[in-house]
């Protein structure tokens, strides 16, 4: 058997998840790019004043963030402007103002509702009911692991046995404090402890983790189509921002989600972990 040659580097994000896809799926991954109008499906709306909207306005609840279907993209434009005229109803001298095709209603004493068709985007379409870890499914039917993350830097690194492991240290005393923390995360043990029932098959055996928000049509065209092997170091991956992705290889095989974190006087860390349960022909 290939030996595995353990590797790791950091890549940035500015908070949202990252995500962990083979790397041909990858390549169906738009990321933050605008979907066309014919994949726009929900109304999404959310205000300080929901409360105040009719109730076919907040099928969710008084409060948080309301998705109301849509037959098409003409019926979204509708019930957005029965919105809007809901609103200049209630609060003569509301105002309506449109930034990145979100539509702000805002009355006359300050208050905000936001409108906008979704999904806009793929990640959009991601992010909606994410916990901490989910298997999101795009493109035809490829699929993805997405982990939430704060802003910051992502450990992303590979082990001698093959197990691919994420890892934030949300908080330290110190630099040396933080490298010791993500350590400690990177050697724990293959064992049980925060197996989740999520799994990705990974075949051929080449992936890449990166910020959710980029689109692979930004990869850099120096980087995007080197091969490369478990035997071999992973390569980092610029998008709309530098180092914001790692492209890297793994021994073919089904793989479970296992989430952990570690909290104590000087640090605060949690991981993302890929363990390997069987092989590609097994």
């Amino acid at each position: 058997m290939t030996r595995v040659l353990p590797w790791q580097e950091s890549i940035g994000c500015e908070g949202g998840p990252v995500i962990i896809a083979n790397a041909v799926d990858f390549q169906r991954w738009r990321g933050s790019d605008p979907l066309p109008r014919s994949e726009r499906r929900a109304l999404h709306l959310w205000s300080s004043f929901t409360a105040s909207l009719p109730e076919r306005f907040r099928p969710s609840g008084p409060t948080g963030h309301q998705f109301i279907p849509g037959a098409d993209y003409g019926d979204l434009e509708r019930m957005r402007d029965e919105v809007f005229d809901v609103v200049k109803a209630q609060w003569p001298g509301s105002t309506i103002s449109e930034q990145s095709k979100t539509w702000i209603v805002q009355r006359p004493d300050g208050a905000k509702l936001r409108m906008a068709f979704a999904p806009t985007s793929e990640y959009d379409r991601c992010i909606r009911d994410l916990g901490e870890v989910k298997l999101h499914t795009f493109g035809e039917g490829r699929s993805c692991v997405v982990w939430s993350v704060g802003p910051g830097l992502v450990e992303v690194a590979r082990t001698a046995t093959g197990k691919l492991v994420l890892v934030q240290v949300r908080s330290a005393d110190d630099e040396e404090s933080a490298a010791a923390a993500a350590r400690r995360a990177i050697d724990r043990p293959d064992d049980d402890d925060g197996l989740t029932d999520i799994v990705l098959k990974i075949d051929p055996g080449l992936v890449v983790v990166a910020w959710a928000p980029n689109s692979a049509a930004d990869e850099a065209e120096s980087t995007k189509h080197q091969s490369l092997d478990i035997a071999a170091p992973g390569k980092l991956l610029d998008f709309a921002t530098d180092s914001s992705g790692a492209r890297l290889a793994l021994p073919s095989g089904t793989y479970r989600v296992a989430l952990g974190d570690s909290n104590d006087d000087s640090t605060e860390v949690s991981w993302c972990s890929l363990v390997r349960v069987s092989g590609a022909d097994e």
